[in-house]
């Protein structure tokens, strides 16, 4: 069991392999706009083994259309996703055809139409076609950071995290209309601001040393950050994945405390029960209001901690609950095939081996690895079918 669990992740390591996201283009006609907007939806890397029960949240990236900014953005998603610093999320990049049209906050504090769209259009559509949850980040930059601002004013509750470099429009206002709402969460709002330097962001530092004499009230109770170093341009780069993994903190160390182990890979202590142990996956799911589900490699460290101890039927459970979540995801079956196997479940593992092989067809056909996995599964078909 272990040599073959050992040989896969080894193999799937010297490939470099990681799970491939997809992408998509929408053309969706605005009643707010009155005409089509475009949006580009890439979906986690792992969506295509999840189950249909599973939900996930949103982040909303403004200024799709210009790859400067939304190119360090996507990276910085992908980076931390694959480290374990954030969850995996739909990401719905939003694009400008004007966007100081799109923007541009009016005079007379009316909602704009890309507030209603977001809100009442885009939000709607990617919770009916991609199963997203109510957990949604909005990420602007100047223009769109103004619009951002403006945008968690007119609903409050919508975002749970806006993530905002350098907004400038109507600033003043903005914290002002902020200012006056009964028990809004400030908490939510990442705002950043570049270097003094003429050629760092010298006009909207000003402006915002200008409004917190003003309301010091609202910059004591964001997160603040003023990068001197950053130059306008250069804050979506540098500022979101900072902002992303202290929102994202409590996600990040979920984990922790479920079968410990030392610096020799050692559990701690013994685990308790398999019940209670379960429940503690669980709990670790739970992220403020809202629920963020546990993605295929953190499910893979749990159960190689408990393996590590020799607490097998914790790591059987743990790939049942896996199976659950990621119903299309073959190497969890395989897993499970190898321990129910070596229990003398020969039949349940060699229907839990058919299963995988379905899959791996399915999902790896043509990959560099589908002929490697299959010649595990056909092994341990060979050594479970023997009498």
């Amino acid at each position: 069991m272990r040599r073959t669990l050992t040989t896969i992740c080894v193999f799937f390591i010297a490939l470099g392999f990681t799970f491939a996201q997809e992408s998509s283009y929408h053309s969706l006609f605005s009643d707010s706009f009155k005409e089509e907007k475009e949006i580009e939806v890439i979906l986690p890397s792992n969506w295509d083994y999840a189950s249909e029960n599973l939900r996930w949240p949103v982040i909303y990236v403004m200024d799709g259309q210009h790859e400067f900014s939304a190119s360090p953005v996507k990276n910085s998603i992908q980076t931390l996703v694959m480290v374990k610093e954030i969850p995996e999320a739909i990401v719905v990049l939003i694009h400008h055809e004007d966007r100081v049209e799109d923007c541009a906050l009016p005079k007379d504090n009316s909602v704009l139409p890309l507030h209603s769209f977001i809100v009442e259009e885009l939000d709607p559509f990617i919770h009916k076609t991609y199963r997203s949850s109510t957990l949604r980040v909005l990420i602007g930059h100047s223009f769109t950071a103004s619009f951002g601002l403006r945008s968690a004013y007119w609903s409050p509750d919508f975002y749970d995290a806006l993530l905002l470099h350098s907004p400038l429009n109507q600033i003043e206002k903005s914290t002002s209309l902020l200012l006056e709402l009964n028990e809004f969460d400030f908490s939510k709002i990442y705002l950043s601001v570049g270097g003094s330097a003429g050629s760092k962001d010298k006009w909207h530092l000003a402006a915002h040393r200008e409004n917190q004499e003003k309301h010091p009230e609202f910059y004591t109770q964001i997160h603040f950050a003023q990068v001197e170093s950053a130059s306008h341009n250069a804050l979506p780069a540098i500022k979101t994945a900072v902002f992303l993994t202290e929102f994202f903190f409590d996600f990040s160390v979920r984990t922790d405390h479920i079968a410990q182990v030392d610096m020799n890979y050692q559990l701690v202590q013994s685990p308790g029960s398999v019940e209670e142990e379960m429940k503690k996956v669980d709990r670790a799911c739970t992220f403020g209001e809202d629920s963020l589900n546990m993605s295929i490699s953190e499910i893979n460290g749990m159960a190689s901690r408990y393996w590590a101890g020799e607490h097998t039927e914790h790591v059987e459970e743990l790939y049942e609950y896996g199976i659950d979540l990621y119903e299309n995801y073959y190497d969890f079956y395989i897993y499970l095939a190898q321990l129910k196997g070596e229990r003398g479940l020969k039949t349940e593992a060699l229907e839990l081996l058919k299963e995988a092989r379905r899959l791996c067809n399915l999902h790896e056909s043509g990959s560099e690895a589908h002929e490697y996995i299959i010649s595990e599964i056909i092994l341990l078909e060979k050594t479970f079918a023997q009498p």
